[in-house]
C-alpha cells in the first residue's frame, strides 16, 4: 500500500476515533452536569413544600397551645358553660386559624365540643366519623395525663389528609391534672395544595398510598422512599421532571406521597449547548484534519516521490558516480544528503574490502577479549586471550577440544539451544553472562557474545568471550554510588522546586497575618496553614539532610530549650490517642549544632515512636546530662510494638522499614543517625519485642561555654520593621518575588524587585541601595557573581538549596549570610536588620558559586 493512500486512511481514522472520543467525553460530563443540576433544583423545591408543611404544622401547634393552657378552656371542660362556646367557638374562629377541624374531649372521653367546618360552604358541620377514634380513650391524639409539647402529624382519613394537633388542657401555669384535650385539624384538600402552591409559585399534589400503587409512576417512585431516602427525582419524559416525598401519619405509617411536577428547563439547555458545543467540535476537527492532509501533501509526499526517483534511477544505470537532489534544509534534504554520502562511500567499499582480511587478523589477535570459533561442538580456532582465560599459554593446546569441557555444566543447556539457533536460523545470539570451567578447575564470571560463521565451508560459531568478574565488582560499588547521587540530585531538585513553592505560600500568609491581626479566627487558620507549610519544609530538608546538601549553621543551644520549644510542634504530630511527656532537667545541656538539625532529629524520632503505638500509648521526651563529662542527650522513649534483634540492627539502614507500602519511606532513622554522626554523636537503641523502645541521641557537650548569652530564640526586637531604607530584591521566580517583595513592604522598606543579574546590575551601576538580597540561581549573571561584583553592599544571598560544598562550607563560618528558602515574615525582617547594622554581611569566597 502506497504511503499516500496510508496516511490518508491513517489521518481519517485517528480523526474519526478523536470526534467518537470527544462526542462521548463531551457528552456524558455535560449531560451528567446539567443532569445534577436539575435533580438539585427539584429537590431544593420538594424540601420547599415540606418546610411550608412543617411551618403550617407548629403554627397551629401554637394556636393549641394558646387554647389549651387558657383558663376559661380549663373551667369550660369542667362546667361546659355556653358563655365560653358562644364567644370563643364561633365561625370565624375556624376561618382565622383555617381549621377543618376543632375538638374538646374532656379526661373521660366524653366530647365537649367537636365540629368540622366547611370552607366553601362556609357552615359547621359534624366531626367526620374516621376521626372519633384517634381522639377516643387509648386514640393517639387522647392526653390522659401531664405531659410536655404536643402531638402533631397527619392521619389519612376518607375526607382526606388531617395535619392534627393535640394538647393537654391545663391552666395557665401549666399545672394539671388534665381536664382533656384540645385538637385541631386542618385538611390536606386541593384547595390547600392550590393555596401553598401560590405562596412557593410550585405546582404539586398529594397522592394516598393506594393511588401510588395504581399509578405505574407514582409506585416507581414510592419504592426508594419506603426503602428510607428522603427525596426521590424522576424524570417522566424529556419535557417533564417529577420530586417525590414520602409523608407519615403520627403513627409512623406512610400516609401520602408529596409529588412536584416541573419543566425540564434545565435539561432542555443542556441539550441544546451539546448540540452546539458538537457541531463547532466536528467543524474545527474537518478543517485541522484537511489542513494537515494538504501539509503532509506539499512537504512530505510530494518531494519524498521526487526523492524515490532519484534514488530508483541511480539503481538501474548502476553507476556509484550518480547523486540525487533535493531542495530545502529539513529531514528530507539530511536524508537526500545522506544517500549521496553513502554513495561516495561505496565507492570506496572495494579498497576497505581488500584491507579487511589483515584488519581483522590483527584484530583478533591483539583483542583483549577471548575469540573462539568451533565447528561441530570442537575448537577449531583460539586467540591468545581466550587461552588466557581458559588458564594455557598456547592457543594451539585448544584445538580439537570440545567446547562444553570449559563451560560449568549448569550452563551446557542454555548453550546448546543457542548454538543449534544460531546454526539454523544464522542470527547473532544476544549478549549472555556465563561461567568457564578452567583447566585448574576453577571458573570465572564471562560475558559471551556469539555469531554464526563460515569456516572452510562449513557452519560454525565464532564467540567473544570477556572476563567480567572484576567488572562486577566496580559495577556493585558504581551502583550503590549511582543510587546516592541520583537521590541527592533527585533531593536537591525537589527541594528547589518545593522550597520556591513554599516561599511563596509562607511570604503571602506572613503578609495576610499582619493584615488580618483584628481577626482572631482568620489569624488561627493562619497559624494551621504555617505550621502545614512547615511540615513541607521539614520534609524537604529530610531530604536534604539525607542527601547531604542542606546548608547547616551550627550555634549553641541548648537541648532542654530546643525539646520545650518543639512541645507545640511535637504534639501536633502525633494521634489524640498518645500522651505526650516532657521530662526536661534543670541543668544547661549545651551543645554546638544546627537547631533545625537537632529538631529533625528530634521530630524523625516521635514520628517513628508514634508509628509503634497504633492503639495510642504514652511517649516520653527526655533531655539529660551524661554520666561522663562533655556529653549531653535526649532520648524518646514509647510503650510500642519494640523491635526484635534483627531489626535492631538494620534500622539505620537507608530505605530499610517495616512499615506497609506506602506508610513510611525509610529515610527517617538513616537521616537521624547521619546528622548525628556528622555532629560528632552517637545512637543508642534499647528495645524489646511487645515492650516498647527507647532511643537516646548522645552528643558532645559544649562545657564552660557562655550559653547564658546566647538567645534560645530569636529575638524580637531583631525583626524589626524598617524605615523606609531602600533593598533591590533579585528573584527569577516570579510567585517568590512578589511574595518577598510584598513582606519587605510591609516591614516597612523601600523595594524594587528584578528577575534576572543583568537587571540588577543595570540599576546598581545608577542608583543606590541599602541592601542587596539575591537568588543563588539566576539567568545570566550568577548569583554569587552579583554577590562578589558588588561585595561593598550589605549582602543577602538565598537559595532553596546549596548543592555546593564551598558555599555550605562559608554559610558555616560566617562568609556569607544567608537565608535558606523558605523563610518566614519574622526571619526575613531579622536578617534584613542584621545586614543593616553590619552583622556578618559581605561577600567574601574567591571563586565561583553554584547553587539553588
Amino acid at each position: 500500500m502506497r504511503l499516500r493512500p496510508k496516511m490518508l486512511a491513517l489521518t481519517g481514522a485517528v480523526f474519526f476515533l478523536l470526534i467518537v472520543i470527544l462526542y462521548f467525553t463531551i457528552r456524558v460530563s455535560l449531560v451528567r452536569g446539567f443532569r445534577e443540576l436539575e435533580e438539585a433544583d427539584v429537590r431544593l423545591n420538594v424540601e420547599r413544600i415540606l418546610s411550608l408543611m412543617d411551618g403550617d404544622r407548629r403554627a397551629m401547634e401554637l394556636a393549641s397551645a394558646d387554647w389549651a393552657s387558657w383558663d376559661d378552656t380549663y373551667q369550660y371542660i369542667q362546667d361546659r358553660n355556653e358563655r365560653y362556646v358562644g364567644s370563643n367557638l364561633v365561625p370565624s374562629v375556624f376561618e382565622d386559624l383555617r381549621l377543618n377541624a376543632l375538638v374538646f374531649v374532656d379526661s373521660s372521653g366524653s366530647i365537649a365540643f367537636g365540629h368540622s367546618y366547611d370552607f366553601d360552604k362556609r357552615e359547621v358541620k359534624d366531626l367526620p366519623p374516621a376521626l372519633l377514634p384517634y381522639v377516643e380513650p387509648g386514640g393517639p391524639l387522647f392526653w390522659r395525663s401531664a405531659g410536655r409539647g404536643s402531638i402533631s402529624g397527619f392521619l389519612e382519613l376518607p375526607e382526606g389528609f388531617f395535619m392534627v394537633v393535640s394538647r393537654p388542657i391545663l391552666t395557665s401555669a401549666s399545672t394539671g391534672p388534665v381536664r382533656g384535650s384540645v385538637i385541631m385539624g386542618r385538611i390536606l384538600d386541593r384547595a390547600e395544595t392550590r393555596r401553598m402552591g401560590s405562596i412557593l409559585h410550585l405546582a404539586f399534589a398529594v397522592h394516598r398510598m393506594g393511588d401510588v400503587r395504581a399509578a405505574f409512576d407514582l409506585n416507581e417512585a414510592s419504592q426508594p422512599l419506603l426503602a428510607g431516602e428522603d427525596i426521590c427525582v424522576r424524570p417522566r419524559d424529556g419535557a417533564v421532571i417529577g420530586g417525590y416525598a414520602l409523608v407519615r401519619e403520627i403513627r409512623g405509617r406512610p400516609c401520602f406521597l408529596v409529588e412536584l411536577t416541573m419543566p425540564r428547563r434545565v435539561h432542555q439547555q443542556g441539550q441544546t449547548t451539546l448540540r452546539y458545543l458538537l457541531a463547532s467540535l466536528l467543524i474545527t476537527i474537518v478543517v485541522l484534519a484537511a489542513t494537515m492532509l494538504l501539509l503532509h501533501e506539499r512537504l512530505l509526499l510530494s518531494r519524498l516521490e521526487v526523492l524515490n526517483s532519484g534514488v530508483a534511477h541511480i539503481a538501474a544505470s548502476g553507476s556509484l558516480s550518480g547523486r540525487v537532489h533535493s531542495k530545502g534544509r529539513d529531514e528530507i534534504s539530511d536524508l537526500a544528503n545522506a544517500i549521496n554520502r553513502m554513495l561516495a562511500a561505496l565507492e570506496h567499499s572495494h579498497e576497505d574490502l581488500r584491507n579487511s582480511e589483515e584488519r581483522y587478523r590483527r584484530l583478533v589477535e591483539h583483542s583483549p577479549d577471548g575469540i573462539l570459533v568451533h565447528c561441530d561442538g570442537r575448537i577449531v580456532f583460539a586467540n591468545t586471550a581466550a587461552a588466557r582465560i581458559i588458564g594455557t599459554a598456547r592457543p594451539e593446546d585448544l584445538n580439537g577440544r570440545a567446547v562444553m569441557d570449559f563451560l560449568d555444566p549448569s550452563f551446557h543447556a542454555i548453550a546448546t539451544d543457542r548454538i543449534r539457533r544460531i546454526l539454523e536460523e544464522g542470527a547473532p545470539a544476544p549478549l549472555i553472562e556465563e561461567k568457564v570451567l578452567r583447566l585448574d578447575g576453577s571458573t570465572l564470571d564471562v560475558e559471551i557474545a556469539a555469531i554464526p560463521y563460515v569456516f572452510l565451508g562449513r557452519k560454525a560459531v565464532q564467540t567473544v568471550v570477556r572476563d567480567v568478574t572484576y567488572r562486577h565488582l566496580l559495577e556493585d560499588q558504581l551502583r550503590h554510588a549511582q543510587k546516592m547521587e541520583a537521590f541527592g540530585q533527585l533531593a536537591g531538585g525537589v527541594a528547589h522546586d518545593f522550597n520556591n513553592l513554599l516561599q511563596a505560600m509562607l511570604g503571602a500568609l506572613g503578609v495576610l497575618r499582619r493584615e488580618s491581626a483584628v481577626e482572631p479566627r482568620l489569624d488561627a487558620t493562619i497559624g494551621d496553614l504555617e505550621d502545614h507549610i512547615r511540615r513541607g519544609v521539614a520534609l524537604t530538608r529530610q531530604l536534604l539532610l539525607f542527601a547531604r546538601r542542606d546548608v547547616s549553621r551550627p550555634e549553641l543551644l541548648d537541648l532542654s530549650d530546643v525539646v520545650r520549644h518543639a512541645d507545640k510542634m511535637l504534639r501536633r504530630l502525633v494521634r489524640e490517642n498518645i500522651r505526650v511527656i516532657l521530662e526536661t532537667v534543670p541543668d544547661r545541656c549545651p551543645v554546638e549544632a544546627d537547631r533545625g538539625q537537632v529538631e529533625q532529629v528530634l521530630v524523625n524520632l516521635v514520628l517513628n515512636a508514634s508509628d509503634a503505638m497504633p492503639h495510642g500509648g504514652e511517649l516520653v521526651v527526655r533531655t539529660g546530662v551524661g554520666e561522663t563529662s562533655g556529653e549531653v542527650w535526649f532520648e524518646v522513649q514509647d510503650s510500642g510494638t519494640g523491635m526484635s534483634e534483627e531489626v535492631r540492627a538494620r534500622i539505620f539502614e537507608p530505605f530499610f522499614t517495616t512499615k506497609p507500602a506506602g506508610k513510611g519511606t525509610g529515610l527517617g532513622l538513616a537521616v537521624v543517625h547521619g546528622i548525628v554522626t556528622r555532629l560528632g554523636g552517637r545512637v543508642d537503641v534499647t528495645s524489646e519485642a511487645g515492650r516498647g523502645s527507647r532511643v537516646r541521641v548522645i552528643l558532645p557537650s559544649r562545657v564552660g561555654s557562655a550559653l547564658a548569652e546566647q538567645p534560645s530564640v530569636p529575638a524580637p526586637e531583631e525583626s524589626g520593621d524598617g524605615r523606609g531604607e531602600r533593598i533591590l530584591l533579585v528573584e527569577d521566580e516570579d510567585g517568590v518575588r512578589e511574595g518577598v517583595r510584598e513582606m519587605l513592604q510591609l516591614l516597612g522598606y523601600s523595594v524594587t524587585a528584578v528577575g534576572s543579574g543583568e537587571e540588577a546590575q543595570n540599576l546598581l551601576e545608577r542608583e543606590r541601595f541599602d541592601v542587596l538580597i539575591t537568588d543563588l540561581v539566576l539567568p545570566g549573571i550568577h548569583g554569587a557573581e552579583l554577590a562578589r561584583t558588588w561585595s561593598r553592599m550589605k549582602v543577602i544571598v538565598m537559595s532553596g538549596y546549596a548543592e555546593d560544598e564551598g558555599l555550605r562550607r562559608w554559610v558555616s563560618d560566617g562568609s556569607v549570610r544567608f537565608m535558606q528558602k523558605p523563610f518566614d515574615l519574622e526571619t526575613l525582617g531579622r536578617e534584613v536588620g542584621q545586614a543593616l547594622r553590619g552583622e556578618g554581611t559581605g561577600f567574601r569566597p574567591d571563586h565561583r558559586e553554584t547553587g539553588r
